[in-house]
């Protein structure tokens, strides 16, 4: 074995597939990037999923948003606060920090209620493991084979957890299909996982990985026509329809509504500011209204640093200075970096979206009156879920 590269991948998993609410009842299916799960299926348990108390999550959601947006709102942005979340869950449930308490600063009273909060992600956002997953077991079959030689040894515990939040185990190292390998690697993790990085290459140390992936696709034919945005034309759509809108001094919003989910534009009055802790009760102020509404389509992919924002926004710095991953590797060391690759693209066709969060960690080893409401300059977007969770959270400045 030339040593060249070990890594290990802890990685979740979740998607959302939503029909199109224009007659099309067929079942649709996103796939996720070759390499972490093959397939994935609508909403298995929705009835559940909604009656989940998602509490927990608030103050996270509400402080990553907030600082996010301090940090990137001149420009767009999209990011998803439930991949960081779930990333971040993870680590908790396989470390142990002495005297941190990295499940409280996750907003619950044990690492047994954040499980729970993760299986319940779960119920409505997850992948079907019982079709075309032979290359999943394959790789499965080969990390763990390799894991047996290497320093990572995986206990009970470690095993239950992930058979508990149906984890997918990727190995990445020493092949004979080496190029084939990398491609994999680089694709399956958005680039989050480079080869050519220092720090998981050239020598036998192996990094280990918390990965989250979210995934989400709605078809649906939007017209084409030409929109204002910040004062010049743009291709976007108009419709009118009945939804939901709330105004007041601050702001306007208004929603789109997709199978289970809505499609949420805040678009702040001239000279105001959005706080972006009054996502949840803007949406409680939001009544049906019929709305003409004109927006703009937008594509967005970027890569987000999220080292400053667990630091400063969350409180949460100890996970950088302190190794707590004996339960994996007692040669694991602290975190390294954690990072966000997301992409959302509002088109004609309909939504698509992504967002993989990856945690690093070094080893050694009738007449009807219309609301005319116009997208007309720089907004935020937020698409919700049929829980009320912000999935994916961006801003708009131009097009």
């Amino acid at each position: 074995m030339n040593n060249r590269l070990r890594l290990v991948l802890l990685t979740s998993a979740m998607a959302l597939t939503s029909c199109a609410n224009n007659g099309d009842n067929s079942t649709g299916v996103v796939s996720i990037k070759e390499g972490i799960i093959p397939t994935f299926t609508t909403q298995r348990n929705l009835t559940e999923y909604q009656k989940a108390d998602f509490t927990g999550m608030s103050e996270f959601i509400t402080n990553s948003i907030k600082g996010v947006d301090r940090i990137h709102n001149k420009a767009n942005y999209a990011f998803s606060p439930v991949s960081y979340y779930d990333s971040l869950g993870l680590l908790s449930q396989l470390s142990e920090y002495d005297g941190e308490k990295l499940y409280s600063d996750l907003g619950h009273e044990s690492n047994e209620k954040l499980l729970s909060t993760l299986k319940n992600l779960r119920k409505g956002l997850n992948f079907d493991q019982s079709k075309e997953n032979s290359l999943y077991r394959a790789r499965l079959a080969s990390a763990l084979s390799v894991l047996k030689s290497s320093k990572i040894e995986l206990s009970k515990e470690v095993k239950d957890i992930i058979q508990d939040l149906e984890l997918g185990l990727l190995f990445h190292g020493d092949s004979k299909e080496e190029e084939k390998q990398v491609k994999w690697l680089k694709e399956a993790t958005f680039d989050l996982y480079n080869s050519n990085e220092p720090v998981i290459s050239g020598n036998d140390d192996t990094l280990l990985g918390f990965i989250s992936t979210l995934s989400y696709s709605y078809t649906y034919a939007f017209s084409k026509n030409t929109v204002e945005f910040n004062g010049k034309s743009v291709e976007g759509f108009i419709e009118e329809t009945s939804s939901l809108y709330y105004s007041d001094e601050v702001l306007r919003a208004v929603s789109i509504s997709l199978k289970n989910e809505k499609l949420v534009f805040f678009v702040p009055n001239e000279g105001k500011t959005f706080d972006l802790s009054s996502i949840s009760s803007t949406l409680e102020k939001m009544k049906e209204s019929f709305v003409r509404i004109s927006a703009p389509y937008f594509d967005i992919d970027n890569q987000l640093d999220l080292n400053e924002v667990t630091k400063t926004d969350l409180g949460i710095d100890y996970i950088y200075t302190k190794s707590a991953l004996s339960k994996v590797s007692s040669s694991a060391s602290a975190v390294s970096k954690i990072e966000q690759k997301t992409t959302f693209s509002l088109s004609s066709n309909g939504i698509q979206a992504s967002s993989t969060t990856a945690i690093k960690v070094p080893v050694a080893p009738g007449e009807v009156e219309y609301i005319d409401v116009n997208v007309d300059k720089p907004f935020y977007f937020s698409l919700i879920d049929s829980a009320g969770l912000p999935l994916f959270v961006g801003h708009v400045s131009n097009i």
